[in-house]
């Protein structure tokens, strides 16, 4: 009987419900055609070389072991040598093999080969069991011509092991010797084989890494007729039904049978006619690294061979089962857990400011190298703590790509530290301003920076608290000049002026009688300008002078009747801008060119004031405060071409201090926020393609409340979400990108807060999505309405804060009524309506800012002074029915109240500004338990508390307070016993806290945290554990459909590696070993291509930064089985197509994933097409 009619006859039996008859049969593997027959291993199977035709061939230089294997979990199968063998007599395997290399390190060697018959239902404590006969050492120089190799099992129901079988699955205790499992012997192994190994991997053994080219074929089964007890048990069958259910995959299509020999081909006995030698056990003279002949030997082999030879008999039993073991041994290790880390701020990617935090006040440009490799550099000074993603004191560089911290920049620990002027000498970047350290190392308003390192010329420059501070520079004579507010240099008086030789500071001559702002070199001379009323005590140099190396004189006569700030050479002129009418001889609009004889005009010049010159080949770029120029409008910045004037688009909205040349761009620094209409804060490029801000700032985002909302973070305050147009708005993140959450709003989000579930936002707007919302609005899924006619009254009518208390809406603000009824402050909203709480809250601000049930009450928090019409300072409860005090309230200081509270360790926290709770001192932050008042500590200095949360069991607080002379505090945690700065503060204000999953959120007036930027909303981790903002989401396909799953970790841990798990289990790239295959183990998308059966589960991906290690949410997967062919319809078509592709011994077949084919697989397929799925 063919094969093919084996198995329909099988097919046919089970439909009928009677017993089917195991029959006789034979078969062989010839690899004909190159087609693999069931098999695989590190094998190639080729279409020619065999004995004769196909092959497989073991060829590869460094392989432990050769193996083929059919039956393993997820790989080809070969049913003909898989299932129960009990009732069969006389079974004859056999194979052909050929040697054309097996050499070591010294030369050619012998390698065992045997056949392995496994059982993977018998688990012993090396994994599954199974029994193992060595039939040859081969070698090139014995089996260098086709052999064949056979041994025949005469009784497979014997319990213990014939003469030359090994059983494994345990080990001996006493000799490690593998050894079947209690339980198991010879008989159950063959009653239900899974898996058939030719292989060279002796059980308990390792093999030290060989060159390989061996070739096997014509692997033979021969099974004789069954024994009197052969008869196959009946099987029962469920009544089936296919209602039609509809799936929406792509279909897949049952492959055809192969030809003779193959998988769903007439099996055929075997013909070959190889000779067979007499004897099929070669001595064992084989060199084989790591054994020593027979296990009676196996001791003295350990005394030798200790390093390759494991006490971890599973590891043993593995690495005797899969090819290049002990490479891939550490896969089946738990990975080791992350090292804890300190906790830190935590930088979101992207999240900085489209220009700096502050204002631009010089540029200049730079060459680190000279003619070296290194690009030439535009430097900013101003007063900043951050440019674009950058920390950056005051000073910062940028290469056309990055912006670059130098060295920790200028500081002076006082609000008037900046950089006023920069300059090049002797090959050194040279910055002036107003500071007392560059980099740490102590300076006196002028520092160098070599690209390394900061350094001091001399004792720098000085004066008292009024005329501190360096302005202007330019090189003159082989010296550099600075001029500014100053008298002093360490050498001694220096009048506004001084010149460096690269040793020594010296005065010109009697200097400046005030200060100046402006110095260039020009025919020799040079040129200053300023505020100065004189210069050398010479006449007619008002405003305007210039230095022949020994004296001062006037330029063109009656100086300027205004004040010169900047000078430029450009084009065998020089140029002059300022606020002036008149120079020399000439009539001006605040800007001149001097030709070395006479001060001219440039046309109409420009209306306001000019502060900043620069030039290219043909045009004069001119910077300042002006709305036109040449009666043409011109937002700030124009130029001058020679003839005429012409705008720079619409400019930008505020001063321009600075502009610089650099590649084909125009750099513009000052004090703005965007750049013709797109945001651009103090710094922006134009061209002749237009303005831009600096590269990498998708968005700007300046929040001010937050709330976590359906797993999101939401922020309010106003953003650029990169479309160039700064709106008030309610934004979300996701943990990878911010999004707008509705159209806007007319005026500013104040916070937002949660209702039923739905999201409300506050603030002192009118209008939301462009609906009328006074005060509070309410996002139902599309869009933004209001509540009823919202808030009227009060000084900026809004709405600040919210909470729910017995069933509805609390608001707390600034307003008398709300939806037209009086409401002092404080209203209710119960879904239709809104009605006051009995008398509201008044007196003092009158404003709430905080509410919290506390006790089974609502607590209020804020400016006033009367609840009801009790005496409440800044604090009360209500009851459901009236108002009530807490205790004597929150007084002392200026404009006492409170601002903030949380409920923390069962008792009311509240944040303020005052000195006194109930009575008790307590500055700025108390505790009610309710019944009373008391300090926490210390207290925090002034200015107040703003924010109050709980993170990870700990109380956090922040405000404008400065902590313990730190000059960036501004939050704080309480330890039990004392407050203590949270990683080195932040340099701004701290309004509002969120936590969100591992991390506490902030908001506030800071554009730096510790030493990460952060325009307003800073994030803290006490772990740096990384968290997914994007987890699995569950799917469902069908046999051979190709499946991807996406995860990924949050903004700021890009550095985590990822590593997807199946049931817990890390999964790798490439074959699973059951027909599917699995690429981006790795990445954040995993892709299952060809799925199988045995793919479904539940996904996770786990993220490990070094820090923690954090799994995402689970996925499952679920496999469809009972749509076989993926039409997307469940009928009897999918049994005809399963019954072929089970006939065929295709793995789809292999429908309860137990690595085999048989009839369990019907009933599986069966069952699952009855119930739909």
């Amino acid at each position: 009987m063919s094969n093919r009619t084996a198995v329909m006859t099988t097919v046919a039996a089970l439909a009928a419900g009677v017993p089917a008859l195991a029959q006789p049969f034979s078969t062989v593997v010839g690899f004909d055609g190159g087609d693999n027959g069931g098999f695989q291993g590190n094998a190639l199977f080729e279409s020619t070389g065999g004995n004769p035709d196909g092959r497989a061939r073991h060829l590869a230089p460094d392989l432990f072991f050769n193996e083929l294997r059919t039956g393993a979990n997820g790989e080809p199968r070969n049913d003909a040598f898989l299932g129960d063998y009990s009732s069969f007599v006389g079974i004859t395997f056999s194979f052909d093999v050929r040697v054309d290399e097996l050499s070591g390190f010294n030369g050619p060697i012998s390698r065992p080969i045997g056949m392995k018959l496994i059982d993977r239902d018998i688990q012993g404590p090396s994994g599954p069991s199974g029994v193992f006969f060595e039939l040859a050492v081969i070698s090139q120089a014995t089996h260098g011509d086709w052999t064949t190799l056979s041994v025949t099992i005469d009784d497979p129901t014997q319990t213990d092991l014939p003469a030359g079988w090994i059983g494994f699955g345990d080990e001996d205790q006493n000799t490690f010797e593998p050894i079947l499992p209690n339980g198991a012997s010879f008989a159950t192994v063959l009653a239900g084989v899974d898996e058939f190994h030719i292989t060279g991997a002796v059980p308990g053994f390792f093999f030290g890494a060989a060159s390989f080219d061996v070739s096997i074929d014509n692997i033979s089964l021969v099974v004789p007729a069954p024994g009197a007890a052969a008869a196959a048990r009946p099987l029962r069958l469920r009544r089936l039904r296919a209602p039609p259910t509809r799936l929406t995959h792509p279909p897949i299509h049952t492959p055809q049978a192969g030809r003779s020999g193959k998988p769903g081909a007439p099996l055929s006995l075997l013909s070959r006619s190889t000779p067979r030698p007499t004897a099929f056990a070669a001595a064992r003279t084989h060199q084989s690294v790591g054994r020593c002949g027979g296990f009676s030997r196996y001791r003295a082999c350990m005394k030798t061979h200790t390093s390759l030879k494991t006490r971890n008999s599973r590891l043993s039993s593995f690495a005797a089962m899969v090819p290049g073991a002990l490479a891939a041994a550490s896969l089946l290790t738990v990975p080791a857990a992350s090292a804890q880390c300190d906790p830190d701020w935590v930088e979101t990617p992207g999240f900085g400011f489209p220009g700096t935090n502050g204002i631009v006040f010089a540029s200049t440009r730079w060459d680190p190298d000279g003619d070296g490799p290194e690009p030439e550099l535009l430097v900013i000074g101003g007063m900043f703590t951050a440019v674009d993603t950058t920390p950056a004191n005051s000073v910062a560089a940028w290469d056309g790509t990055t912006w670059t911290n130098l060295g920790g920049g200028v500081t002076d620990g006082t609000i008037f530290e900046r950089v006023s002027a920069l300059g090049v000498y002797d090959g050194k970047l040279v910055v002036g301003g107003h500071f007392g350290a560059a980099g740490g190392v102590p300076v006196s308003n002028i520092a160098m920076w070599d690209g390394t390192t900061w350094t001091s010329p001399g004792g720098g420059v000085f004066g008292d608290f009024s005329e501190n501070e360096v302005q202007a520079m330019a090189v003159y004579d082989g010296k550099l000049i600075v001029g500014g507010a100053f008298t002093r240099t360490d050498a001694g008086p220096a009048e506004h002026v001084a010149a460096w030789d690269g040793t020594n500071w010296s005065a010109l001559g009697a200097g400046a009688a005030f200060a100046v702002n402006a110095l260039e070199s020009f025919e020799g001379e040079l040129y200053m300008g300023g505020q100065f009323s004189s210069a050398g005590n010479q006449p007619q140099t008002d405003h305007i002078a210039k230095w022949d190396g020994t004296n001062w004189s006037s330029v063109g006569g009656n100086g300027a009747n205004g004040v010169v700030f900047s000078l430029h050479a450009h084009d065998g002129r020089l140029y002059a801008g300022g606020r002036f009418q008149s120079i020399g001889n000439a009539v001006v609009n605040q800007i001149a060119s001097w030709d070395g004889t006479d001060w001219l005009p440039l046309g109409d010049g420009v209306f306001g004031t000019v502060f900043a010159l620069d030039s290219t080949d043909d045009h004069l770029y001119v910077g300042g405060s002006f709305q036109s120029a040449g009666g043409q409008s011109a937002g700030n910045a124009a130029r001058w071409d020679g003839f005429a004037w012409e705008s720079l688009g619409a400019g930008v909205d505020g001063f321009v201090n600075a502009v610089q040349t650099f590649g084909d761009d125009l750099f513009v620094g000052g004090n703005f926020q965007t750049a013709d209409g797109r945001t651009a804060r103090g710094a922006a490029l134009w061209s002749t393609a237009g303005w831009r801000s600096f590269p990498g700032r998708p968005l700007n985002i300046e929040p001010r409340g937050l709330e976590v909302f359906q797993g999101d973070l939401v922020a309010t305050g106003y953003a650029d979400i990169g479309n160039g147009t700064r709106n008030s708005a309610v934004l979300r993140w996701d943990g990878l990108e911010w999004s707008n959450i509705g159209l806007g709003f007319n005026e500013l989000v104040w916070d937002t807060g949660i209702h039923n579930g739905e999201l409300h936002a506050l603030g002192w707007f009118s209008t939301a999505d462009g609906n009328p919302a006074r005060g509070i609005a309410r996002w139902d899924g599309s869009m933004w309405t209001g509540l009823g006619s919202g808030f009227a009254g009060g000084f900026v009518t809004s709405g600040l804060c919210m909470s729910t208390f017995e069933g509805n809406l609390i608001v707390g603000g600034d307003f008398s009524s709300a939806g037209g009824t009086p409401a002092n402050n404080i209203a209710r909203w119960d879904g239709a309506a809104w009605s006051a709480l009995g008398d509201g809250l008044t007196g003092g601000l009158g404003c709430t800012w905080k509410l919290v049930p506390f006790l089974g009450d609502l607590v209020a928090v804020g400016e006033f002074t009367i609840a009801g019409n009790a005496a409440a300072n800044g604090t009360a409860r209500w009851d459901g029915t009236q108002w009530h005090p807490l205790g004597g309230g929150l007084t002392g200081g200026i404009l006492p109240g409170g601002r903030s509270a949380t409920i923390f360790e069962g008792d009311l926290i509240v944040g303020g500004s005052f000195t006194h709770a109930g009575g008790t001192p307590a500055a700025n932050i108390a505790r009610w338990d309710g019944t009373e008042w008391t300090a926490l500590g210390a207290g925090l200095p002034d200015h107040g508390v703003e924010a109050l949360v709980v993170y990870n069991g700990q109380l956090y607080a922040g405000g404008q307070f400065i902590f313990n002379d730190e000059s960036n505090t501004r939050i704080t945690r309480w330890t039990g016993t004392e407050w203590e700065i949270v990683g080195g503060g932040v340099d701004g204000g701290v309004g509002e806290f969120a936590v969100l999953e591992s991390e506490l959120f902030m908001t506030g007036g800071f554009a730096v945290a510790g030493d990460t930027v952060a325009p307003g909303l800073a994030r803290w981790s006490d772990t740096r554990a990384p968290w997914f903002a994007l987890h699995p989401e569950a799917v469902s396909t069908t046999l051979g459909q190709t499946v991807a799953l996406d995860a990924a970790v949050a903004a700021g841990y890009e550095d985590a590696t990822l590593r997807w798990r199946r049931d817990g289990v890390p999964l790798d790239d490439g074959p699973t070993g059951f027909g599917s295959v699995i690429s981006g183990a790795t990445t954040g998308t995993l892709t299952i291509t060809g799925a199988r059966a045995a793919d479904a589960g539940d996904y996770d991906c786990l993220a490990d930064n070094g820090c923690a290690q954090t799994p995402s949410d689970a996925a499952a997967l679920t496999v469809c089985v009972a749509d076989f062919n993926g039409d997307t319809t469940i009928n009897t078509q999918d049994v005809l197509d399963f019954l072929n592709a089970w006939n065929a011994g295709h793995p789809l077949a292999d429908i309860d994933n137990d690595g085999e084919i048989n009839t369990r697989d019907v009933l599986a397929f069966l069952n699952a097409w009855n119930t739909g799925c």
